[in-house]
Formats: C-alpha cells, structure tokens, sequence
C-alpha cells in the first residue's frame, strides 16, 4: 500500500475531480448539498437554507426553486468549491492511498493563531475500514501533533454533524471531547481538543 500525503493547494485534486467527490459524499442526508438556488442563496453562502438535496430532487423532479422559480445549480460547483475550500481556509492535506484521494482535511487558524479550526474532515466510504483506517487514523494522529509540537497549536476546533458518525468516532480516537450544540445549525455539535 502506497500512502502520499499532498498539501491541499489548487491543483492537488483537480477541482473537477474534486467538485464530483463532494458532490458524491454531500449530496444526501444529513447535509442535502446537491443543487441550490442562486437568487435566493448568495454565492457564499454555505449553509443549509435554499439547498436541495439529491433524494428531494430525484423523488419530487424538483429543477427550479419552489419559493422564486430560478433555476437550480450544482451546490459544489467547481467555483464555489474553489471559494469554500482556498478562500475560506487556508492550510490542510490529502491522504492518497495508492494514488486515490482517501482522507483530507482543510481550516484555518484562529483566536491569534493558536487554536486550530478543522472546517472540513472527510474520510471516504471505502477507505474507513482496515487496513486503510488505521493509515488515516495515525496520519492524523501524526498531524495533531505535529501542528501542537512545530506551529504552537494549544488547542483544536471542529463541528460535525450528530449523524456523522465516522467523524465523531475519528475525533473520539483522537481525543477530541464533544461541547456544546451550534447555535446557526442545532443538529452540529462542537469539539474541542486542548493541550
């Protein structure tokens, strides 16, 4: 098994390639990421509201917006995607494993640079068992420290869906402790991980 680990800069997953694994991994429940609605959602804007998810698109044939009639548009197009992932964060990594993109993650520092904000983690399905599992599992366990021991990282942030249970495990793993319910979205919960 062959493990590469790349910064995420722009051309580490081209963003075609990338705007299709999101929009593969986002379109369901819980986060119904599919199409949205460009009049009544700004260009970035990534929460919840005006979005439509693939099973409501799929069951009801829904292409235009039920509140203004404007046309749908792919939720993780490549320039939104572009804008969410190098605009909004600013560091991460990608774990490829024989030459497959397998984990990634991407965010940003905050509170003076000491804590750091871990905005998108994302294990794909077929990597989340043995043997690639634990691959990933001590990839970011490495990581953790890495940041905490060379960049002064105190403390990590991260806010994860409840029905995200990949995730919530990883964090778990990692020593991550579950706070409290996000106020913009009550079915995410915050984490907290502190040295």
């Amino acid at each position: 098994m062959e493990v590469v680990i790349k910064p995420w800069l722009p051309d580490t997953i081209p963003l075609l390639k990338l705007s299709q694994l999101f929009t593969e991994f986002y379109k369901r429940k819980p986060w119904n990421e599919y199409l949205y609605c460009p009049s009544c959602k700004q260009f970035g804007d990534f929460g919840p509201i005006h979005t439509y998810g693939f099973e409501e698109c799929e069951k009801s044939g829904i292409v235009k917006c039920p509140i203004c009639g404007s046309q749908l548009i792919p939720f993780w197009s490549e320039d939104r995607l572009y804008k969410y992932i190098f605009e909004t964060n600013e560091v991460g990594e990608v774990i490829f494993i024989d030459g497959d993109p397998a984990a990634w993650w991407r965010g940003r520092r905050i509170d003076s640079g000491k804590t750091l904000y871990l905005d998108v983690i994302a294990i794909l399905p077929e990597f989340r068992h043995t043997p690639f599992r634990e691959v990933v599992i001590d990839y970011f366990r490495n990581e953790i420290n890495r940041y905490r021991l060379e960049k002064g990282i105190t403390r990590f942030l991260s806010r994860t869906h409840k029905r995200m249970t990949h995730v919530r495990l990883f964090l778990k793993i990692f020593g991550f402790v579950e706070t409290e319910a996000s106020i913009e979205d009550p079915d995410r919960s915050y984490w907290v991980l502190t040295f």
